[in-house]
């Protein structure tokens, strides 16, 4: 809505200019009136600065005169040249009825833009079976469902699409760990997270002499006791074992030691026994004594790692052969990991529209690499090395990819070396088993030929920002259309206190831990405020509140912004979280139905459409369908003959920011930021509490104030509502 009527005044202003015979630039900035004019309905100006040394003048007189020369409109009640600014009045009872008009008239639509010709598959969460939904899991969920949202609103077709690895180095070990040690031993209930247990264990059993040596050699490197202790026993050690001497000039200097030269037991466990007693007496933090005591109480490990490394290929090659017994057992594991996803996208409100498997296009892409490889494109180095490509170099070959990259291609070290950008990406490994990159070209290929998308989105951690830098350029290489119409987008990671999260390690925060805690909180507090709801009303509003909680937390940080994860923080009901705003829209329910205002006020164009069948975009997004256009809301529209020729500063910041609505959700469509949202929420809700303390609604001076003010009172309520819902956040009437 704002967007129509600044760009009006903004042309109204390049007439003028052109009118007393300057040029005018090519964009006219509008703001909206701040700071002294605070509380005003309208915009200010600076165009005269830019232009007063082309007009020999200066910028107060040629205010005066631009002023002078802009046409009338009913939109503006006046316009003014103060000290250089223009300032253009909006005509607020006019103007306040066309919002409160577009917001009733387009109910749950209020907000949308037309419909756009453009397809866009948004691929988002992407969980791995085997391995438990977590606090990191968290965000990617919320953005990439959110993104999705706030694109359809904005009026694109869009694809939400998730791509489940269900294959791959962790999906053995999982395997492996569970014939070898659990076999028939799961769990009735929480099998996903259950089975998750199992591969930590499986991949602990499998790294345990890496992660011995690590530590000792962190320890060596770190503390000077430490390597007085060890270098003392291998000392002593050394006169009747030749290996010690590689140890002890190994640990101090490598991050992590190769253990081939080392593989003697008695000898690292000598060694490992001294560091244990000298441990004791030692200023090592807390960290480092509970890693060694969790390694030491598993030494008995040692002797039987390469055997289960052994074990585990010979598992891999009992996966490429398709043995029919282990593929029974994988898609057994792995619905116990999807009935988990499946119950809790259900209860963060995430739909998809296209589920992908990475072992669909497992073969897809293991043809495409071979394609690569009969261009010249990659490099084919089996049975001792991998299939890899040298990006820089093939695209330097490419005359058109060249020169499109000539600046990027050109860089050199400060050796005057070519710099290598993109580097080198490995596709195949020496067994010709496949990698991300040679899926990811193939899933590419699919969601180009097969869904027709015209603009793929990846929603994934800042961490893989090169690789699909790599990805895009491979894309490019074998000639798909629209590349540059690719994006990566990348957000930083969900750590806890105390340091990242490792599913390897096991140190993870489990979705299911939050959720229960985020609900028994919310239940509590729904207790104290709300005590006369029967028990099946506060559980269903605690869940809204709580998920709606998780979900805000995660979505109100920009994307180059780390969450450090904190309980209390993210389960805090005051300020600027979901619980807020939520208790906004359910203040302004209560006050409608106070009213017995509801059914006046009631949107009437969502119920229209859906009468003929069709769904408005709300609250529901797993159609995947285009959004319909709400009709034209003119004069005649509903909500058009309240009286708001005399407003309050509070009415006016109300009403501004419910009008700029569909702009913000352009704007965050633009830029796939739905913190936009997150923070023009929070101002909305400021913003109703402010009116609803300052303004009296139902006992307003006279009628028709009353009326007025109960119409915004229902835009303010659709409003949050519908910023909400492509938040994917539920709008409670009551809490």
């Amino acid at each position: 809505m704002y967007n129509d009527i600044r760009s009006e005044l903004a042309s109204d202003i390049i007439t003028a200019i052109s009118a007393i015979g300057l040029n005018a630039p090519e964009n006219i900035e509008l703001k909206p009136l701040s700071g002294q004019f605070a509380g005003k309905w309208g915009y200010a100006c600076s165009v005269s600065f830019q232009l007063a040394k082309q007009a020999a003048t200066n910028p107060a007189q040629l205010a005066e005169r631009i002023v002078a020369a802009l046409p009338t409109r009913r939109e503006v009640a006046r316009v003014e040249a103060m000290n250089g600014y223009i300032n253009v009045y909006l005509n607020t009872s006019w103007f306040a009825n066309q919002v409160i008009a577009a917001v009733d008239n387009e109910g749950d639509y209020y907000g949308n833009g037309p419909t756009r010709n453009e397809r866009i598959m948004v691929e988002f969460s992407q969980p791995n079976t085997h391995k438990a939904f977590h606090v990191g899991h968290l965000r990617n969920a919320c953005l990439g469902s959110s993104v999705v949202n706030i694109l359809r609103a904005s009026g694109f077709e869009v694809i939400g699409a998730n791509y489940i690895g269900d294959m791959g180095a962790h999906v053995i070990k999982s395997l492996w760990c569970y014939l070898r040690f659990h076999k028939d031993e799961e769990p009735p209930h929480q099998r996903g997270i259950w089975l998750n247990r199992v591969y930590v264990e499986g991949n602990a059993r499998t790294e345990y002499k890496n992660e011995v040596l690590a530590l000792s050699q962190r320890l060596v490197r770190d503390h000077a006791g430490a390597k007085a202790a060890a270098f003392d026993y291998l000392q002593e050690a050394s006169a009747h074992h030749p290996d010690a001497s590689y140890l002890i000039s190994s640990l101090p200097s490598k991050d992590r030691p190769d253990y081939g030269a080392f593989a003697d037991h008695d000898l690292l466990l000598g060694a490992w026994a001294r560091l244990g007693e000298w441990l004791p007496t030692s200023d090592v933090d807390t960290e480092d004594r509970a890693e060694y005591a969790r390694l030491d109480a598993h030494m008995d490990w040692w002797p039987q790692v390469d055997g289960w490394k052994a074990e585990q290929a010979a598992l891999w090659r009992q996966w490429e052969a398709r043995d029919p017994d282990l593929i029974a057992l994988w898609q057994r594991t792995k619905a116990w990991s999807m009935e988990e996803f499946y119950r809790i996208y259900q209860q963060l409100n995430v739909q998809f529209d296209q589920w992908f498997f990475e072992s669909e296009v497992e073969v897809e892409g293991v043809t495409l690499t071979e394609e690569l490889i009969k261009r010249g494109i990659a490099t084919d180095e089996r049975p001792t090395g991998t299939v890899f490509v040298k990006i820089d170099e093939q695209l330097r070959k490419n005359p058109e990819l060249a020169a499109k990259y000539a600046r990027q291609l050109n860089a050199k070290n400060p050796d005057g070396s070519p710099k290598e950008v993109w580097r080198t990406i490995v596709l195949l490994r020496s067994d010709g088993t496949s990698l991300y990159g040679s899926k990811d070209i193939a899933l590419a290929r699919v969601k180009l030929a097969d869904f027709h998308a015209d603009r793929l989105v990846y929603c994934v951690d800042v961490r893989q920002s090169l690789y699909f830098e790599q990805v895009f350029k491979l894309i490019e290489l074998l000639g798909f259309p629209n590349v540059d119409r690719f994006t990566h987008l990348g957000y930083e990671m969900v750590t806890m206190k105390g340091g990242a999260m490792s599913s390897r390690k096991g140190n993870v925060l489990f979705y299911e831990d939050i959720a229960a805690g985020a609900v028994d909180k919310a239940l509590s507090i729904i207790n104290e405020k709300n005590p006369e709801l029967d028990d099946i009303a506060k559980r269903d509003i605690a869940e809204q509140v709580a998920f709606g909680a998780l979900r805000f937390e995660m979505l109100n940080k920009d994307l180059n912004k780390v969450i450090v994860f904190d309980w209390d923080t993210a389960l805090n009901f005051e300020g600027q979280s979901a619980p807020y705003i939520q208790y906004a829209h359910a203040r302004a329910c209560r006050v409608l139905e106070k009213a017995a205002q509801g059914e006046r006020f009631a949107p009437t164009y969502s119920t229209a459409v859906a009468a003929q069948g069709e769904q408005p975009f709300a609250p529901t997004y797993s159609t995947g369908e285009t959004n319909l256009t709400p009709p034209p809301v003119g004069e005649a529209g509903r909500g058009s003959d309240y009286d708001f020729t005399i407003l309050t500063g509070e009415e006016t910041a109300l009403l501004e920011l419910i009008g700029r609505y569909p702009d913000e959700i352009a704007k965050a469509a633009e830029l796939y930021r739905p913190v936009n949202i997150c923070i023009y929420l929070f101002d909305l809700a400021d913003a109703f509490n402010n009116f609803y303390h300052n303004c009296p609604i139902i006992k307003a001076e006279t009628p028709a104030l009353t009326q007025a003010r109960l119409a915004l009172t229902h835009a303010a309520k659709q409003t949050l509502r519908n910023g909400l819902t492509v938040l994917g956040i539920a709008a409670p009437e009551s809490m």
